[in-house]
């Protein structure tokens, strides 16, 4: 798969209304893929989420989402950050606080959610289900990220994020490392049980 096609088809899915409708739609097309073709988006994917993995864009998504991001939470921020197309990425990657220009319909009143974990989890199930293996083992390729990205302050933000800070600064909040602990154990919890019940449903689907 060229990289084109790879931002060809997460183009067709950035504008949904909806992260539902978005997971949807990007499924819609996966769905359509060979197994090797699979292997192919997980590792751009990868590839790119790697690329975002830098403090500039960890100081602009906590900026965005109006706390710091933990480990997993600023993973699922590169997620988030691909699915909203190969323009919006390049220009975030060459000057993070470009995110500030995004549209004013990714908004809430908590900031923008930038946590899209599913997005990126939709080419593992397609495997799996296409083959019963796992997309990690078939890849066997992992990309290096940097994990030089902690430590901005709120001096920091606001002299590095200007645009950023001057339309989300407000919702600026400084969580405790416990709260942050803690809600990054919360979110794995879920999507734990998520799993978990998928798998009893499989199961109780396959004795029918």
């Amino acid at each position: 798969m060229t990289e084109n096609k790879f931002w060809e088809i997460i183009e067709n899915s950035k504008n949904a209304i909806t992260d539902k409708e978005s997971a949807e739609q990007i499924e819609n097309k996966l769905n359509d893929l060979s197994p090797a073709k699979l292997v192919d988006f997980y590792l751009l994917m990868e590839k790119y989420r790697a690329m975002a993995y830098k403090r500039d864009l960890y100081g602009a998504g906590s900026l965005l989402s109006g706390r710091n991001l933990s480990d997993d939470s600023f993973w699922y921020f590169t997620c988030w950050l691909v699915s909203r197309g190969k323009q919006t990425y390049q220009s975030a990657l060459n000057n993070a606080d470009s995110l500030a220009d995004l549209p004013a319909n990714l908004e809430n009143e908590y900031g923008v959610d930038v946590y899209f974990q599913s997005y990126c989890g939709i080419v593992y199930d397609i495997f799996e289900f296409k083959t019963g293996r796992n997309i990690y083992d078939e890849a066997k390729h992992q990309y290096e990220k940097d994990n030089d990205w902690f430590g901005y302050t709120t001096d920091e933000l606001k002299l590095s994020f200007p645009k950023l800070w001057a339309k989300y600064g407000y919702l600026r909040t400084e969580p405790s490392l416990i709260e942050t602990l803690l809600t990054d154990f919360i979110v794995n919890i879920v999507v734990f049980f998520i799993k978990v019940i998928e798998i009893i449903g499989q199961i109780f689907v396959g004795k029918r």
